[in-house]
């Protein structure tokens, strides 16, 4: 079995080949994404806020932000994206360095949220 490595955008690609009969060839693909170090800058998490929009509370909820809270913030904000945006500075405030491209990953991810192009957009280098 060979093994090619290319990279592309937000992750490697590790392509196996192998041998079969009649000397056909059937090759594979794996995609892995590597997730950045650190935590998220505030103009990061400002264009996040832009494209979350209405899902900004289910991602809040995956962060570990209560409903009271959620309640706050939306009673404070006029704009989704300013909803959104408060939201995941309490959550930095909150976590610390444990607010992380990681952790962050994780929730944009979960079933409930679905929004595995955001994580790739913000997450992956």
């Amino acid at each position: 079995m060979a093994e090619k490595q290319n990279l592309r955008k937000g992750g490697f690609v590790i392509t196996y080949c192998a041998k079969q009969r009649q000397q056909q060839f059937i090759c594979f693909e794996l995609f892995f994404f590597v997730v950045k170090s650190g935590i998220p800058t505030n103009e990061e998490l400002e264009k996040l806020s832009l494209d979350i929009a209405s899902d900004w509370k289910k991602l809040g909820r995956r962060l570990g932000i209560n409903d009271p809270l959620i309640q706050e913030i939306d009673k404070a904000n006029d704009h989704l994206s300013e909803k959104g945006y408060d939201m995941l500075k309490r959550w930095q405030q909150k976590e610390g360095t444990a607010a992380n491209y990681q952790a962050l990953s994780y929730a944009l991810q979960n079933e409930l949220v679905q929004r595995q192009d955001l994580a790739e957009k913000f997450c992956y280098t």
